[in-house]
């Protein structure tokens, strides 16, 4: 987990109380593992020839998308999704920061990936890298 969603998790009634968002509430009601060793942009988690960690701030402060150059696969998590058929970004409702998730979608269109792998959509297999691209040019759902 990244430091910066760790620390996210310790969040307190009384800040969600003076400053109501969506992400402090969920994290409110969340229960982080106690044992998360922690990963920043950069580090190579080795499973899978190799997992890349890329920071993706935005939708969390500390959202990770993990890149496995030799298969030329993506995992997103909730960075990204899929709607009406189109790659766009997370939901601005469950998001922190939706500028700052746009610049992180520019630095995923710079990977040469094959699929994207996602929270909670099938795998994107058709023209991965040309949708990233057309995502972060402003192309794509927003």
């Amino acid at each position: 987990m990244h430091p910066a969603d760790a620390e996210a998790l310790r969040v307190r009634l009384r800040d969600v109380v003076r400053r109501p968002r969506i992400g402090p509430i969920i994290a409110l009601m969340t229960r982080g593992p106690e044992d998360a060793r922690p990963i920043v942009h950069g580090d190579v988690i080795p499973v899978a020839g190799g997992l890349e960690v890329i920071h993706t701030p935005g939708h969390t402060a500390g959202s990770v998308c993990l890149y496995a150059r030799r298969h030329r696969l993506l995992f997103t998590g909730d960075v990204l999704q899929v709607v009406r058929g189109r790659l766009t970004f997370a939901s601005p409702l469950f998001s922190d920061d939706m500028p700052l998730a746009r610049r992180s979608v520019e630095r995923l269109a710079e990977l040469d990936v094959e699929t994207i792998a996602f929270s909670h959509y099938p795998p994107w297999r058709q023209g991965a890298n040309e949708a990233l691209r057309a995502l972060a040019r402003g192309e794509g759902t927003a």
